[in-house]
């Protein structure tokens, strides 16, 4: 959300209510308005006047947001307590609080009502999943995070977003070097992409599996999954990724079959849509 309060016109005075005193607030508020509209964008604003404040106290608006939370629950006003249960898992991620974070942002799932607040859904699923790849949490959390996103994904439908998060966790736990999880990881995104159809999100699975195998000194298993990759791709008319068929050449070399090798970055030479490939294998 990103409508902001007019700079020229000193905000409500009610904005200032402490956590003790907002539910009253939100309750004169709430009677002094016939109107739903007119109501919406002034929660609306006060929603965007928290997000501006947890920049700098980001505790406190988590509290604030407890309150408004509590107050719209008790009410029977849904929408508002999801608008609001987005804010506390926002302040209560940023403030390192990972299970009331991930508590406000399940629940927020629960009661979306409507194609808007699904968006809103979707957007802080990956926001969540970016504060787990961009190491926000312990590396020891990752799977707890990767559990909520998925469960959010899974309940809204969002197949291909479910798969690329098991994909990208999968490259996660290869990095640190926990194969068994990544492999997991991998048949996860698999079976999703194969049911839902996904093709080119299932070629990637074998494109990650190449380089998992590699990682893990199995060059066999590398290139059986680049060439199955490799298959998918030309099956359905799609690129593959521009690490596949160096990793693929680097595999068979280790596997002494250089002659494949060869073959393959000829193939690269030829294959390559855009030219930048080529000019790069030609200096090289």
């Amino acid at each position: 959300m990103d409508a902001d309060q007019d700079d020229h016109s000193p905000p409500p005075a009610w904005w200032s209510s402490s956590r003790s005193e907002l539910g009253q607030a939100l309750s004169r508020l709430s009677a002094e308005h016939d109107n739903e509209v007119d109501l919406h964008w002034e929660l609306f604003d006060y929603y965007n006047h928290l997000i501006r404040k947890s920049s700098e106290s980001a505790s406190d608006v988590a509290g604030l947001a407890q309150e408004a939370v509590a107050f719209f629950n008790a009410t029977g006003r849904r929408m508002y307590e999801a608008m609001f249960l987005e804010l506390l898992a926002r302040a209560s991620l940023a403030t390192g609080r990972l299970s009331e974070g991930l508590t406000a942002f399940e629940r927020m799932a629960e009661l979306h009502v409507d194609e808007f607040q699904r968006e809103e859904v979707l957007g802080l699923a990956r926001d969540v999943w970016a504060y787990a790849k961009q190491g926000v949490f312990g590396s020891d959390l990752q799977p707890v995070l990767l559990a909520s996103v998925v469960r959010i994904f899974k309940r809204l439908g969002e197949n291909e977003a479910e798969a690329r998060a098991y994909l990208e966790a999968s490259a996660f736990y290869g990095q640190h070097g926990a194969y068994v999880a990544a492999e997991s990881a991998i048949e996860n995104a698999r079976k999703i992409a194969t049911e839902a159809g996904l093709t080119v999100l299932l070629a990637e699975t074998y494109e990650q599996q190449a380089v998992l195998a590699f990682e893990a000194a199995d060059a066999a298993g590398s290139v059986a999954a680049a060439e199955a990759a490799l298959q998918l791709h030309e099956a359905h008319g799609t690129f593959p990724s521009a690490r596949l068929r160096p990793n693929l050449a680097t595999a068979q070399m280790e596997l002494g079959k250089l002659n494949e090798a060869a073959e393959i970055y000829e193939s690269m030479i030829t294959l390559s849509p855009e030219g930048d490939l080529r000019g790069t294998l030609l200096t090289n």
